[in-house]
This record gives structure tokens, C-alpha cells and sequence, in this order.
């Protein structure tokens, strides 16, 4: 009798133990058997009859070699993984572990997570509401809220593709369409903050840009064939990949110097270059010039201004006329006046 109680106890236990266990235990598993908190629920039938239809932009997926509509099972082992049922699966077949897999080749043994990484997958039905209890948090009942990686990462199964897996996805940003394999327009929200692909701030494509200052250089007056005093002009590169500057021409060369580097040179992202140009005016009057900078980055122009002056003696009157004048006596004194005319100092 002793031993029926403590059998009847023990199958309690397990019971209740059962009941108290978070249905979350079933997220282990994309199972298609079961009625309520499981992938499959939100996802439909792994091999429900094609096409799958995305949750993310409600597009069908299709084979882009054959236009032939695809659904998840076949669009994962078909056309990603060219038939390498290892990969997702264990020994068993049924039901698949997102967790744990035989490896494919190539491939570490760990199934879904290989491309839906747990946290940001995590991440994204909480984030998104989707979590089937109903409550914002439900996933981190069980889970910590880890940071998930960034956007740009590449999950384990990402690396460059092989004979044996020519299609499978490569690029987490989806910069070159490469992700979205299946036609759709998105990829994987893989850090979980509904931000897909090249949507995420992450996984901005890295770019030069150009920026330079100052954009205008005053000279203001300056004698005719001197140099003035030099001005400097900075080329910052503000973008986050090498700046190549190509090209650097003056369009006054006559009036205006420009010393530089040469071209082509490279600024690094965040670094920065000077040129100068002083002016040096071959006549008279109003000058100006352009500079021009051309780049990967994008193109600038410095202006520059000045004007060319230059004296101009005059001696008035030229000839003074004393007539008679006693010996040993002063003259009264006559005036004579020098003047500059022109438009530059005059140095007597």
C-alpha cells in the first residue's frame, strides 16, 4: 500500500511539475503538432502547401531560378541549403530542435540558431508583441534580456557560400539583395529591434564624404606680380571609408597660386588634408578664381578673390620757371607735388 502512495505521489509531482513548467519549453522545437505556444503558431506548417507568404513584407516566396513557389521547408532545404538536411536536423527528423542538429558540411551542429540567433530572435517578439501569452516580456520570463548583436553581424551559418551551398545567405544587411534569397524584400530582423537589413542603422554601407573649408578666400588688395600671404583650405573626410581625391584644379593659375598634394591621395575616415593659394596678381584690377576638388566622396569648390593694384607717380608741375634773382639772395619758394595716381602704395 506504501508503495501505491508513493507512486501516486510521485506521478503528482511530475504532474504538477508539468503544468507549473512555462510553455516556453516549446519554442525548443518549430513543432507543427501542437496547438498553442510553438513557432508554428505564428509561422504556420513548416511544410504547409507553397507559397509561404512572409510575415515580414507579405511577400510569396518563390525559387528565383524557376519562379516556382516555395514554401519554408523546401525554400530552407532546397534552395539555401541545397538539400543538406543536416544542417536543421536531427537524426530523428521530427521534430526539428531550434537548438541542436547533426551539422551539415560545413555547418556547426546547431540548427536554427545558426541564422535566427536567440537573442535577437528573442528580442524581436518582444519587441514586436508577438510573444503568444500576451504580455510584451513573455520570452524573458524564462530568458535574460540579453543585448543582441548588431544588425551587421553575421550569425554562425553566415559565411562565404561553397560548391555544396551555393545560394545560402550571406549578408545580414542585405546591402546587394543577397539575404532575401526567396524573393521577399526583407531579410532577417537579427537584432531583434524591427529594424530590418539595411534599415538598421548598423548596416549603413560605409562611404566617404567630403567636406572643406573654408568654402571662400578674400585677399583684398595686393600689388601687382608679389605674392600675397598664403591662406589655408582643410578637406575633411566626414564619411566612414577612405576619401580618394582624384583631382585639385585652379582656373586662374595666372593670378592665383595653389599648392597641394598630389593627386590622386587618400584621407582616411575622420582624417583630414590642407592645401593653399595665396594670390599673386599679373595686372590691375579685379581677380578671381575657383578651385575645384573632385573625390569618391563627393566635390567642392573654394573660391578665391582679389584685386591687383599698383602706384602711379605723378610730379606737378614738372618745370618751375625763378626768372632774376639777386646773388646771395632766396627766391621765394615754389611748391611741387608729388602724387600717386595708381591703385597701389607708392614707395618713394
Amino acid at each position: 500500500m506504501k508503495k501505491q502512495w508513493i507512486t501516486y505521489f510521485a506521478f503528482a509531482a511530475i504532474l504538477v511539475f508539468a503544468i507549473m513548467v512555462s510553455p516556453a519549453g516549446a519554442f525548443d522545437q518549430y513543432s507543427t503538432n501542437r496547438t498553442s505556444g510553438n513557432c508554428a503558431d505564428c509561422h504556420g506548417n513548416f511544410r504547409a502547401a507553397a507559397p509561404y507568404i512572409s510575415n515580414s513584407d507579405g511577400v510569396a516566396w518563390k525559387n528565383p531560378a524557376t519562379g516556382a513557389n516555395m514554401n519554408l521547408h523546401d525554400g530552407h532545404r532546397d534552395y539555401m541549403l541545397s538539400s543538406d538536411c543536416n544542417v536543421c536536423h536531427l537524426s530523428s527528423r521530427f521534430p526539428t530542435q531550434l537548438s541542436s542538429s547533426n551539422g551539415g558540411a560545413g555547418f556547426p551542429a546547431i540548427g536554427c540558431v545558426g541564422c535566427h540567433a536567440g537573442d535577437g530572435l528573442r528580442a524581436h517578439h518582444v519587441n514586436s508583441g508577438a510573444a503568444p501569452s500576451g504580455t510584451s516580456s513573455y520570452c524573458y520570463d524564462c530568458h535574460s534580456p540579453a543585448t543582441p548583436p548588431a544588425e551587421n553581424v553575421k550569425p554562425p551559418y553566415y559565411f562565404t557560400p561553397d560548391t555544396a551551398h551555393p545560394n545560402k545567405p550571406t549578408d545580414p544587411c542585405n546591402l546587394n539583395g543577397t539575404e532575401s534569397a526567396l524573393a521577399p524584400a526583407l531579410g532577417l530582423d537579427n537584432n531583434g529591434n524591427l529594424l530590418y537589413d539595411q534599415n538598421d542603422t548598423a548596416c549603413v554601407a560605409a562611404a566617404p564624404k567630403i567636406s572643406v573649408s573654408p568654402t571662400t578666400l578674400s585677399f583684398g588688395n595686393q600689388a601687382v606680380n608679389v605674392t600675397s600671404a598664403s591662406q589655408t583650405v582643410t578637406i575633411s573626410n566626414t564619411g566612414t571609408a577612405s576619401l580618394n581625391v582624384s583631382g585639385i584644379s585652379n582656373s586662374n593659375a595666372t593670378d592665383f597660386i595653389v599648392t597641394a598634394p598630389a593627386t590622386p591621395f587618400s584621407v582616411a575616415a575622420g582624417g583630414s588634408q590642407t592645401f593653399t593659394m595665396a594670390f599673386k596678381p599679373g595686372s590691375t584690377g579685379a581677380k578671381s578664381t575657383n578651385v575645384s576638388i573632385t573625390s569618391n566622396g563627393g566635390n567642392a569648390t573654394v573660391s578665391g578673390a582679389g584685386t591687383g593694384v599698383a602706384p602711379v607717380l605723378n610730379v606737378s608741375p614738372a618745370t618751375l620757371a625763378f626768372g632774376n634773382q639777386t646773388i646771395g639772395t632766396t627766391s621765394a619758394a615754389r611748391t611741387v607735388t608729388i602724387s600717386n595716381t595708381g591703385t597701389g602704395t607708392l614707395n618713394v
